[in-house]
């Protein structure tokens, strides 16, 4: 089991994965005989810190910071010293190993990852614990010693509790922090807890060696064990296949954490498959799969299933090679890398029975060719290979092997021969992962060696693809013997989408004259969008805390959104149910309220850190702190309007509402009793240090003094707010005075009617008074203009009416003429509404456009030359007496006139 290391440069997201998967991704070019060619292989007796040792599988890393890879070997009890770390010595030896008894149950699972869980540059242990059901980190001190391990749990729904067999780590959920897969026994269904079903679990990492709770990521009657990791489908969303005891399912991941669909190979001749790997074996650049399967003791089976663009990635079938001799048996472990230098990925099986390591080398279309010599031996006697590594264990730039057995309890190093010229590349195929549009570029070294015994020529080197990516090299036009140079990639994408490109040069390497390194990766642009685009709090009191407000952040671009951080600033607090990585297109809440601490207006923001371009958004909040609160001032608390006419209105009375507090208050409400009318102007909030006017009309219906109240409504707890409203509504009367009458008999040229103006309520003023509506042929004169009354007594005044010396008091119409049909309906209308004198305001205005009509008619009619009223002997004719105060209703008084005839 290979580790994976991560190492970030340039401030971007590059996995450096040391050697990845044991030279999955090695191309070594050199002579023909560059193959395992020492003698002796070299073995590291295991020492023991308290008996017996069983040891079940490795993981190589640098753990030391020292440039040379080290070895870590899990062993399968825990009493014995569960953890052995062997320092390299940079020669393929080790020094004694560093033992770890990590407090877990008396059995681990066969898999052991080193890489970097908390994100601080140092290389970190994963392993699984099976009894206890938990997954175990040992983060690493950068010096090759490790803290105490902490455990996340594996959690069960009822019951059988899972039990792990082998793990894989990877960053499913694009966040930037590594992931684990687990294969397990006894996971329970959802359906029906009991049933002993299998599957894979997934833990999302928290960046700091623990991981959130699992969920089922596959689960089947089948017994799992191997997993590995790969972008299958060529696209940006990790992967994983896990074996199987009836085939190989492929899970698809969509780059959120989830797998949505799966696939399952396998050939008819499949069963009980010993290992796996993943490389890509016929240099189309999608990853292949190889499983190399069990069969007699004479003969067992490698088969490669090639992988392509189609639907589920594996739609080209497989390729089988046939293990015979030598090379058959029971095969336990297996790694893949071109380790005879000819450019194609060869593959190095570790047999459990016979006990041997034979190498397979790669015709470059996913079929190998058989060995030829009986592999790498061991002369203590008979072992059987449980874990195996690839990495370059004595510094001459080409792969070597790294293994363990059981039997002879030891690792061992196989180390590779060298050859006269040749070009190792370190590591052939590199993936940038995703990369945001716009952001820093990310870069990765790769290393160019010399493992031969020549100088080696180097030149022309090359990228395909120039718009995203590009090329430097600090190798010169030679690279000595046991030299090395490198090779620095920038991958800077324009646009979104996949990318891929080949890097190639070319030495004078007499087997492969051309450098190829294959290089993928991914353009995202993803976005955070809020919505809203801010928040207002408003007024809140010092001390407390606001009412909750929610805004949304979104994924409104391409590809996963990284939320590395949200902060606040202000007195402003803020929960959130936002994953590390969102989704394109899916939103996440937070939840923000408003503590202010001392008054006044203030201004905050939520920060939003993220891999979009530019990395910080931003949210401005506002809110107003106070202390005392909002309080009222109504002036003044009372008005007298004094008298008014009935039937106008007052001039207005101004009543001020002050806030004087420091917080805002509102009005639902301004009303007045009936007879005063309010009309305001505060609308419905009045903030502090303001004030607004509400005018109030005395509008009397009737006379006498009045009372009301102006009322108005708010939300304070001394709601409602009164002022006291008073006013007198006053009238006038018009009528004959003592025993004077409205109809007079004309006679001797004439006729006087005596008239009073009296007032009403102590109405006090001027009373304009004219005649309107005479018949033509008489004339009207008024002892006086006008009336002057003040408040008690009443005023007379003498009508007299006269007829004009050209006209004879009996040419004055007839009873038959068309005007006496319209006075028979107008005049007694009109006297019936008119004799009345003052009436209700809501009567009078009702009746406004009926007096118009009745004067006109009385005008055309009543007092016209042709308006007479009864025959015979005498003809009545009638018009008005017209009081208008200086403000108020005209009050218009009917007078008859009888005329005989002559």
């Amino acid at each position: 089991m290979l580790s994976l290391p991560i190492t970030q440069k340039s401030g971007s997201k590059t996995f450096n994965l040391l050697f990845l998967a044991a030279v999955a991704l090695v191309m070594l070019h050199g002579s023909a005989t560059r193959l395992f060619g020492q003698a002796t292989p070299l073995i590291t007796e295991f020492g023991t810190s308290s008996g017996g040792i069983a040891p079940y599988g490795l993981a190589v890393a640098d753990f030391n910071g020292d440039g040379i890879p080290d070895v870590v070997v899990i062993n399968s009890y825990n009493d014995s010293g569960a953890i052995a770390v062997y320092l390299g010595n940079g020669d393929g030896t080790f020094k004694p190993p560093i033992f770890y008894l990590p407090n877990v149950s008396s059995r681990v699972a066969p898999t052991i990852v080193a890489a970097d869980f908390n994100g601080d540059g140092k290389v970190d242990l994963c392993f699984a614990d099976v009894f206890d059901a938990k997954i175990w980190v040992m983060l690493g001190n950068g010096d090759g010693t490790f803290r105490s391990p902490v455990s996340s749990p594996l959690v069960g729904s009822g019951a059988p509790i899972p039990q792990p067999v082998w793990i894989a780590v990877g960053d499913f959920n694009g966040d930037g922090k590594l992931d684990v897969v687990v294969s397990a026994q006894g996971i329970a269904n959802a359906s029906n807890p009991y049933p002993m079903l299998n599957g894979v679990l997934l833990l999302l990492g928290n960046g700091d060696g623990t991981f959130a709770s699992s969920t089922v990521a596959l689960s089947d009657y089948s017994s799992f064990g191997q997993i590995v990791t790969a972008h299958f489908k060529g696209d940006t969303n990790l992967d994983f296949a896990v074996l199987s005891n009836d085939g190989i399912y492929v899970a698809f991941g969509n780059g959120a954490g989830v797998f949505t669909t799966y696939d399952t190979i396998s050939p008819p001749e499949y069963e009980n498959p010993g290992a796996m790997v993943v490389a890509d074996f016929n240099g189309d650049g999608y990853p292949d799969l190889a499983v190399v399967t069990p069969g007699s003791v004479n003969a067992s089976e490698v088969f490669v299933f090639l992988g392509d663009d189609s639907p589920l990635a594996f739609g080209s079938g497989y390729l089988s090679t046939t293990l015979t001799g030598n090379s058959a048996g029971q095969p336990g472990t297996m790694v893949a890398g071109d380790f005879n230098g000819d450019g194609h990925i060869d593959l190095v099986i570790g047999n459990q029975e016979p006990p041997l390591v034979s190498l397979l080398q790669g015709n470059g279309d996913g079929t190998f060719q058989l060995p030829t010599s009986p592999g790498a031996q061991f002369p203590n006697g008979p072992a059987t290979v449980v874990g195996m590594a690839a990495a370059d264990l004595n510094g001459d730039l080409k792969p070597d092997i790294a293994l363990v057995t059981t039997g002879s309890n030891s690792l061992t190093s196989i180390l590779n021969t060298p050859g006269t010229v040749g070009a190792a590349i370190f590591p052939i195929n590199f993936d940038f992962g995703a990369q945001v549009v716009g952001a820093t570029p990310a870069t990765t070294t790769i290393t160019i060696g010399n493992p031969g015994t020549s100088a080696m020529q180097f030149s022309s080197l090359a990228v395909s693809d120039t718009t995203d990516f590009s090329v430097t090299t600090t190798c010169g036009s030679t690279v000595a013997p046991q030299a090395g140079c490198t090779i620095s990639i920038t991958f800077n994408p324009q646009a979104t989408g996949a990318k891929s490109a080949s890097v190639t040069f070319t030495t004078n390497d007499p087997l492969a004259s051309t450098g190829k390194i294959s290089i993928t990766g991914s353009a995202i642009a993803p976005g955070a969008s809020t919505s809203p685009a801010e928040l207002q709090f408003s007024y809140q009191k010092v001390g407390t805390t606001s009412a909750p407000q929610t805004l949304q952040i979104t994924d409104g671009g391409v590809g996963p959104l990284t939320l590395s951080a949200i902060s606040i600033q202000g007195d402003f607090q803020q929960t959130n149910n936002c994953p590390a990585s969102l989704a394109q297109g899916a939103s996440c809440t937070v939840t923000i309220t408003y503590s202010p601490l001392v008054p006044g207006s203030e201004v905050g923001r939520l920060l939003i850190m993220s891999n979009a371009v530019p990395p910080q958004s931003a949210v401005a909040l506002t809110g107003i702190g106070y202390v005392v609160g909002p309080m009222i001032s109504v002036s003044p608390s009372s008005f007298d309007f004094g008298s008014q006419y009935v039937g106008t209105s007052s001039a207005p009375s101004v009543v001020t509402v002050e806030n004087t507090g420091d917080a805002p208050f509102t009005i639902s409400s301004v009303a007045a009793t009936a007879g005063f009318v309010p009309l305001s102007t505060c609308g419905n909030l009045v903030q502090p240090s303001f004030s607004c006017a509400i005018g109030i009309f005395f509008d009397p219906a009737t006379t006498g003094s009045q009372t009301g109240t102006l009322t108005i409504t708010d939300n304070l707890s001394s709601s409602p707010q009164t002022v006291a409203l008073t006013g007198n509504g006053t009238a006038i009367t018009v009528g004959a005075s003592g025993d004077s009458s409205s109809a007079q008999t004309f006679s001797s040229g004439k006729a006087a009617y005596q008239m009073s103006i009296a007032p009403v309520a102590g109405f006090s003023g001027t009373v304009n008074l004219s005649c309107v509506g005479l018949a033509a042929g008489y004339t009207c004169a008024l002892s006086q203009p006008s009336a002057v009354l003040n408040g008690s007594a009443s005023a007379s005044v003498t009508v007299s009416v006269t007829a004009s010396t050209t006209t004879s008091a009996g040419t004055h119409g007839t009873p038959g003429s068309e005007a006496f049909g319209r006075i028979a309906l107008a005049c007694p209308i009109a006297l019936i509404f008119l004799g009345a004198g003052i009436y209700p305001r809501w009567r009078r205005r009702f009746l406004a456009m009926g007096l118009l009509v009745v004067a006109a008619a009385f005008t055309s009619s009543c007092g016209s030359t042709a308006g007479t009223v009864g025959g015979g002997s005498s003809q009545t004719y009638v018009f008005f007496l017209q009081a208008q105060p200086a403000s108020g209703i005209t009050i218009e008084t009917p007078l008859t006139l009888t005329v005989p005839n002559q």
